[in-house]
Protein backbone atom coordinates (compact mmCIF):
# COMPACT_ATOMS: atom_id res chain seq x y z
CA UNK A 1 0.00 0.00 0.00
CA UNK A 2 1.41 3.38 -1.02
CA UNK A 3 0.01 6.31 0.90
CA UNK A 4 1.18 9.91 0.48
CA UNK A 5 0.59 12.04 3.54
CA UNK A 6 0.69 15.67 2.33
CA UNK A 7 2.15 18.53 4.31
CA UNK A 8 3.12 16.41 7.29
CA UNK A 9 5.59 17.66 9.89
CA UNK A 10 8.81 15.76 10.50
CA UNK A 11 11.86 16.69 12.47
CA UNK A 12 14.45 14.70 10.55
CA UNK A 13 15.81 13.41 13.80
CA UNK A 14 18.97 11.42 13.95
CA UNK A 15 18.14 8.00 12.59
CA UNK A 16 21.71 7.15 11.83
CA UNK A 17 24.46 6.83 14.38
CA UNK A 18 26.30 9.87 13.01
CA UNK A 19 23.32 12.16 13.29
CA UNK A 20 22.53 10.97 16.80
CA UNK A 21 26.14 11.66 17.79
CA UNK A 22 25.92 15.21 16.48
CA UNK A 23 22.78 15.76 18.52
CA UNK A 24 24.21 14.33 21.75
CA UNK A 25 27.42 16.35 21.45
CA UNK A 26 25.40 19.42 22.46
CA UNK A 27 24.00 17.75 25.57
CA UNK A 28 25.33 18.13 29.11
CA UNK A 29 22.67 16.27 31.10
CA UNK A 30 20.94 12.96 30.44
CA UNK A 31 17.95 11.06 31.77
CA UNK A 32 16.67 7.53 31.05
CA UNK A 33 13.00 6.65 31.36
CA UNK A 34 11.83 3.04 31.39
CA UNK A 35 8.35 1.58 31.22
CA UNK A 36 6.32 -1.35 29.88
CA UNK A 37 3.26 0.69 28.87
CA UNK A 38 3.00 2.97 25.84
CA UNK A 39 0.59 5.27 27.69
CA UNK A 40 3.08 5.62 30.53
CA UNK A 41 5.89 6.34 28.07
CA UNK A 42 3.90 9.19 26.52
CA UNK A 43 3.01 10.56 29.95
CA UNK A 44 6.62 10.47 31.19
CA UNK A 45 7.96 12.01 27.99
CA UNK A 46 5.56 14.94 28.36
CA UNK A 47 6.24 15.36 32.07
CA UNK A 48 9.98 15.53 31.48
CA UNK A 49 9.54 17.75 28.41
CA UNK A 50 7.67 20.27 30.56
CA UNK A 51 10.79 20.40 32.76
CA UNK A 52 13.07 21.19 29.80
CA UNK A 53 14.06 17.69 28.61
CA UNK A 54 13.97 16.51 24.99
CA UNK A 55 14.04 13.05 23.41
CA UNK A 56 17.50 12.03 22.16
CA UNK A 57 17.39 8.27 21.59
CA UNK A 58 14.86 5.47 21.39
CA UNK A 59 15.97 1.84 21.74
CA UNK A 60 15.22 -0.64 19.00
CA UNK A 61 13.33 -3.48 20.64
CA UNK A 62 12.16 -6.87 19.39
CA UNK A 63 10.58 -9.66 21.42
CA UNK A 64 10.98 -7.37 24.40
CA UNK A 65 8.34 -5.91 26.70
CA UNK A 66 10.47 -2.94 27.73
CA UNK A 67 10.25 0.50 26.17
CA UNK A 68 11.91 3.71 27.16
CA UNK A 69 14.04 6.61 26.00
CA UNK A 70 17.15 8.67 26.63
CA UNK A 71 16.51 12.37 27.15
CA UNK A 72 18.79 15.39 27.10
CA UNK A 73 18.38 18.95 28.41
CA UNK A 74 17.42 21.35 25.63
CA UNK A 75 19.31 24.36 26.99
CA UNK A 76 17.66 26.71 24.47
CA UNK A 77 14.43 27.37 26.34
CA UNK A 78 12.29 25.48 23.83
CA UNK A 79 9.57 23.13 25.09
CA UNK A 80 8.32 20.02 23.31
CA UNK A 81 5.28 17.77 23.35
CA UNK A 82 5.13 14.05 22.59
CA UNK A 83 2.64 11.53 21.30
CA UNK A 84 3.12 7.74 21.36
CA UNK A 85 1.02 5.69 18.97
CA UNK A 86 0.65 2.01 19.81
CA UNK A 87 -1.41 -0.64 18.07
CA UNK A 88 -1.27 -4.26 16.94
CA UNK A 89 -2.73 -3.33 13.53
CA UNK A 90 -0.59 -1.42 11.02
CA UNK A 91 -3.64 -0.04 9.21
CA UNK A 92 -4.74 1.61 12.43
CA UNK A 93 -1.21 2.84 13.11
CA UNK A 94 -1.04 4.53 9.70
CA UNK A 95 -4.34 6.33 10.29
CA UNK A 96 -3.29 7.51 13.75
CA UNK A 97 0.08 8.57 12.36
CA UNK A 98 -1.64 10.63 9.66
CA UNK A 99 -3.91 12.30 12.23
CA UNK A 100 -1.02 13.08 14.58
CA UNK A 101 1.23 14.67 11.98
CA UNK A 102 -1.65 16.80 10.77
CA UNK A 103 -1.55 18.28 14.27
CA UNK A 104 2.09 19.25 13.76
CA UNK A 105 3.83 16.28 15.37
CA UNK A 106 7.22 15.15 14.06
CA UNK A 107 8.21 11.52 13.54
CA UNK A 108 10.96 10.48 15.98
CA UNK A 109 11.08 6.70 15.94
CA UNK A 110 9.48 3.32 15.28
CA UNK A 111 9.67 0.53 17.88
CA UNK A 112 8.38 -3.04 17.85
CA UNK A 113 7.70 -4.82 21.14
CA UNK A 114 6.47 -8.28 22.13
CA UNK A 115 4.29 -8.40 25.24
CA UNK A 116 2.38 -11.15 27.02
CA UNK A 117 -1.37 -11.06 26.24
CA UNK A 118 -0.80 -8.17 23.79
CA UNK A 119 1.52 -9.90 21.33
CA UNK A 120 3.48 -7.98 18.72
CA UNK A 121 2.87 -4.25 18.99
CA UNK A 122 4.26 -1.39 16.90
CA UNK A 123 4.85 2.04 18.37
CA UNK A 124 5.58 5.36 16.70
CA UNK A 125 6.92 8.24 18.79
CA UNK A 126 6.23 11.75 17.56
CA UNK A 127 7.36 15.18 18.75
CA UNK A 128 6.43 18.80 18.17
CA UNK A 129 7.70 22.08 19.52
CA UNK A 130 5.07 23.64 21.74
CA UNK A 131 2.76 25.78 19.65
CA UNK A 132 3.97 24.26 16.38
CA UNK A 133 1.20 23.62 13.84
CA UNK A 134 2.79 23.97 10.38
CA UNK A 135 4.15 20.92 8.64
CA UNK A 136 7.76 21.06 7.46
CA UNK A 137 7.98 17.59 5.90
CA UNK A 138 5.92 15.25 3.76
CA UNK A 139 5.68 11.49 4.33
CA UNK A 140 5.21 8.24 2.50
CA UNK A 141 3.98 5.31 4.61
CA UNK A 142 4.59 1.89 3.04
CA UNK A 143 3.40 -1.47 4.29
CA UNK A 144 3.57 -4.78 2.42
CA UNK A 145 4.41 -8.46 2.87
CA UNK A 146 6.63 -8.67 -0.21
CA UNK A 147 10.17 -7.27 -0.26
CA UNK A 148 10.01 -6.85 -4.05
CA UNK A 149 6.87 -4.73 -3.74
CA UNK A 150 8.42 -2.62 -1.02
CA UNK A 151 11.56 -2.08 -3.13
CA UNK A 152 9.48 -0.92 -6.08
CA UNK A 153 7.33 1.47 -4.04
CA UNK A 154 10.40 2.80 -2.23
CA UNK A 155 12.13 3.52 -5.53
CA UNK A 156 9.09 5.47 -6.69
CA UNK A 157 9.11 7.56 -3.51
CA UNK A 158 12.89 8.11 -3.61
CA UNK A 159 12.64 9.33 -7.20
CA UNK A 160 10.35 12.06 -5.85
CA UNK A 161 12.85 13.20 -3.23
CA UNK A 162 11.86 11.03 -0.25
CA UNK A 163 14.37 9.16 1.95
CA UNK A 164 13.79 6.36 4.50
CA UNK A 165 13.53 7.45 8.14
CA UNK A 166 11.90 4.42 9.78
CA UNK A 167 11.86 0.69 9.02
CA UNK A 168 10.52 -2.36 10.86
CA UNK A 169 9.32 -5.92 10.43
CA UNK A 170 5.78 -6.00 11.79
CA UNK A 171 2.97 -8.54 12.09
CA UNK A 172 -0.34 -8.66 10.28
CA UNK A 173 -3.01 -8.78 12.98
CA UNK A 174 -5.94 -8.15 10.64
CA UNK A 175 -9.21 -10.02 10.99
CA UNK A 176 -8.51 -11.82 7.70
CA UNK A 177 -5.11 -13.04 8.92
CA UNK A 178 -6.55 -14.24 12.21
CA UNK A 179 -9.44 -16.04 10.52
CA UNK A 180 -7.50 -17.81 7.77
CA UNK A 181 -4.03 -18.04 9.29
CA UNK A 182 -1.29 -19.18 6.93
CA UNK A 183 -3.89 -19.56 4.15
CA UNK A 184 -3.98 -15.75 4.07
CA UNK A 185 -0.22 -15.66 3.55
CA UNK A 186 2.66 -14.93 5.86
CA UNK A 187 1.69 -12.86 8.91
CA UNK A 188 4.95 -10.91 8.67
CA UNK A 189 4.95 -7.49 7.03
CA UNK A 190 7.51 -4.80 6.27
CA UNK A 191 6.73 -1.21 7.25
CA UNK A 192 8.79 1.67 5.86
CA UNK A 193 8.37 5.40 6.49
CA UNK A 194 10.01 7.94 4.18
CA UNK A 195 10.12 11.72 4.34
CA UNK A 196 11.10 14.76 2.30
CA UNK A 197 11.44 18.44 3.15
CA UNK A 198 8.23 20.32 2.47
CA UNK A 199 9.92 23.56 1.47
CA UNK A 200 12.56 21.82 -0.66
CA UNK A 201 10.89 18.62 -1.91
CA UNK A 202 13.52 18.10 -4.60
CA UNK A 203 16.45 18.58 -2.21
CA UNK A 204 17.26 14.86 -2.00
CA UNK A 205 16.17 13.96 -5.51
CA UNK A 206 18.82 11.93 -7.31
CA UNK A 207 21.25 12.14 -4.38
CA UNK A 208 21.01 8.55 -3.15
CA UNK A 209 19.91 5.08 -4.15
CA UNK A 210 18.66 2.61 -1.54
CA UNK A 211 18.53 -1.16 -1.25
CA UNK A 212 16.56 -3.18 1.31
CA UNK A 213 18.02 -6.35 2.84
CA UNK A 214 15.69 -8.71 4.72
CA UNK A 215 16.64 -12.03 6.26
CA UNK A 216 16.19 -13.94 9.51
CA UNK A 217 19.86 -14.85 10.01
CA UNK A 218 22.69 -12.57 11.11
CA UNK A 219 25.21 -14.50 9.02
CA UNK A 220 23.09 -14.07 5.90
CA UNK A 221 22.64 -10.36 6.58
CA UNK A 222 26.42 -9.87 6.94
CA UNK A 223 27.00 -11.69 3.64
CA UNK A 224 24.36 -9.67 1.82
CA UNK A 225 25.67 -6.38 3.25
CA UNK A 226 29.17 -7.11 2.00
CA UNK A 227 27.91 -8.19 -1.41
CA UNK A 228 25.91 -4.99 -1.68
CA UNK A 229 28.88 -2.95 -0.45
CA UNK A 230 30.90 -4.20 -3.44
CA UNK A 231 28.47 -2.20 -5.59
CA UNK A 232 29.26 1.01 -3.71
CA UNK A 233 26.50 0.82 -1.09
CA UNK A 234 27.03 1.80 2.54
CA UNK A 235 25.06 0.95 5.68
CA UNK A 236 22.17 3.38 6.20
CA UNK A 237 19.63 1.94 8.66
CA UNK A 238 19.15 -1.20 10.77
CA UNK A 239 15.94 -2.58 12.20
CA UNK A 240 15.14 -5.49 14.52
CA UNK A 241 14.97 -8.94 13.01
CA UNK A 242 18.06 -8.90 10.76
CA UNK A 243 16.83 -6.32 8.25
CA UNK A 244 18.72 -3.29 6.99
CA UNK A 245 18.81 -0.53 4.39
CA UNK A 246 21.92 0.27 2.35
CA UNK A 247 22.48 3.53 0.43
CA UNK A 248 24.91 4.84 -2.17
CA UNK A 249 25.72 7.88 -4.22
CA UNK A 250 24.61 6.92 -7.77
CA UNK A 251 28.08 7.94 -8.99
CA UNK A 252 29.83 5.45 -6.70
CA UNK A 253 29.91 1.87 -8.00
CA UNK A 254 32.93 0.38 -6.20
CA UNK A 255 33.49 -1.01 -2.71
CA UNK A 256 34.19 1.58 -0.02
CA UNK A 257 33.33 -0.38 3.14
CA UNK A 258 33.40 -3.83 4.72
CA UNK A 259 30.99 -5.13 7.36
CA UNK A 260 30.98 -7.47 10.34
CA UNK A 261 27.96 -8.39 12.43
CA UNK A 262 28.56 -9.39 16.03
CA UNK A 263 25.90 -11.65 17.55
CA UNK A 264 25.72 -11.94 21.33
CA UNK A 265 23.29 -12.51 24.16
CA UNK A 266 25.78 -11.95 27.00
CA UNK A 267 26.35 -8.44 28.29
CA UNK A 268 29.42 -9.59 30.19
CA UNK A 269 31.44 -10.38 27.05
CA UNK A 270 29.82 -7.90 24.66
CA UNK A 271 32.16 -4.97 25.30
CA UNK A 272 35.28 -7.11 24.84
CA UNK A 273 33.99 -8.53 21.56
CA UNK A 274 33.19 -5.03 20.33
CA UNK A 275 36.67 -3.79 21.17
CA UNK A 276 38.27 -6.78 19.46
CA UNK A 277 36.57 -5.67 16.24
CA UNK A 278 37.45 -2.04 16.93
CA UNK A 279 41.13 -2.98 17.13
CA UNK A 280 40.83 -4.31 13.58
CA UNK A 281 39.49 -1.01 12.30
CA UNK A 282 35.74 -1.69 12.53
CA UNK A 283 33.59 1.13 13.88
CA UNK A 284 30.24 0.60 15.57
CA UNK A 285 27.28 1.60 13.40
CA UNK A 286 24.11 0.12 14.90
CA UNK A 287 22.67 -2.63 17.02
CA UNK A 288 19.17 -4.08 17.21
CA UNK A 289 17.49 -6.79 19.20
CA UNK A 290 16.66 -10.21 17.80
CA UNK A 291 15.36 -13.48 19.19
CA UNK A 292 18.91 -14.74 19.76
CA UNK A 293 20.31 -11.59 21.33
CA UNK A 294 21.87 -8.51 19.77
CA UNK A 295 22.98 -8.16 16.17
CA UNK A 296 25.59 -5.39 16.17
CA UNK A 297 26.77 -3.94 12.87
CA UNK A 298 30.40 -2.79 12.48
CA UNK A 299 31.83 -0.96 9.48
CA UNK A 300 35.40 -0.61 8.17
CA UNK A 301 36.55 1.84 5.52
CA UNK A 302 38.63 0.05 2.87
CA UNK A 303 40.83 1.11 -0.01
CA UNK A 304 44.52 1.62 -0.85
CA UNK A 305 44.55 5.23 0.38
CA UNK A 306 42.65 4.61 3.64
CA UNK A 307 44.73 5.11 6.79
CA UNK A 308 44.29 2.37 9.43
CA UNK A 309 42.06 3.26 12.37
CA UNK A 310 41.20 1.72 15.73
CA UNK A 311 38.08 2.24 17.80
CA UNK A 312 37.25 1.81 21.48
CA UNK A 313 33.73 1.08 22.73
CA UNK A 314 32.28 1.42 26.21
CA UNK A 315 28.91 0.13 27.40
CA UNK A 316 26.88 1.61 30.23
CA UNK A 317 24.91 -1.40 31.42
CA UNK A 318 23.13 0.14 34.40
CA UNK A 319 21.12 2.94 32.86
CA UNK A 320 19.35 4.38 35.89
CA UNK A 321 18.30 7.93 36.66
CA UNK A 322 20.91 8.31 39.40
CA UNK A 323 23.96 6.97 37.57
CA UNK A 324 23.44 7.46 33.84
CA UNK A 325 24.35 11.13 33.61
CA UNK A 326 27.50 10.75 35.72
CA UNK A 327 28.72 7.73 33.72
CA UNK A 328 28.18 9.47 30.38
CA UNK A 329 29.92 12.65 31.48
CA UNK A 330 32.98 10.76 32.74
CA UNK A 331 33.35 8.94 29.41
CA UNK A 332 32.79 12.11 27.37
CA UNK A 333 35.70 13.75 29.20
CA UNK A 334 37.87 10.93 27.81
CA UNK A 335 36.74 11.59 24.25
CA UNK A 336 33.91 9.08 23.97
CA UNK A 337 30.73 9.99 22.07
CA UNK A 338 27.30 8.60 22.92
CA UNK A 339 26.02 6.93 19.75
CA UNK A 340 23.27 4.46 20.57
CA UNK A 341 20.74 3.07 23.02
CA UNK A 342 19.71 -0.56 22.78
CA UNK A 343 18.16 -3.33 24.85
CA UNK A 344 19.37 -6.76 25.96
CA UNK A 345 17.09 -7.65 28.91
CA UNK A 346 18.00 -4.14 30.14
CA UNK A 347 18.99 -0.89 28.47
CA UNK A 348 22.53 -0.49 27.15
CA UNK A 349 24.14 2.82 26.22
CA UNK A 350 26.89 2.59 23.59
CA UNK A 351 29.77 5.09 23.50
CA UNK A 352 32.76 5.06 21.15
CA UNK A 353 35.93 6.95 20.35
CA UNK A 354 38.69 6.62 17.80
CA UNK A 355 41.76 5.31 19.56
CA UNK A 356 45.08 7.15 19.39
CA UNK A 357 47.22 5.95 16.50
Amino acid sequence: MLSYLPRVLLLLAALTVTAWAQEEARQDDYLVINTQQSGTLEKELNQQAAAGWRLLLLPKAYESSTMGALLGKTGDGKKYEYKVLATTRIGTLEKEFTDAVKQGFDYRGLITTERILVGSESLIVLEREKGQTVATQEYVFLNTKKESTLEKEMETAVSQGYAPVGFSRTQDNSVKQKMFGIMAGSPLELTLILARNREKPAGEMGEREFKILTTFKRGTLEKEMNETAKEGYRFYYAAPGSIAIMARDPRVKTAQYEYKILGTNRIGTMEKEMNDLGAKGFAYRATSTGGGGLATIFEKRIGPDVAPSRYETRLITKATDSSTNKSIQELKKSGFVLIDLTNLTSFLLVLQREAEK
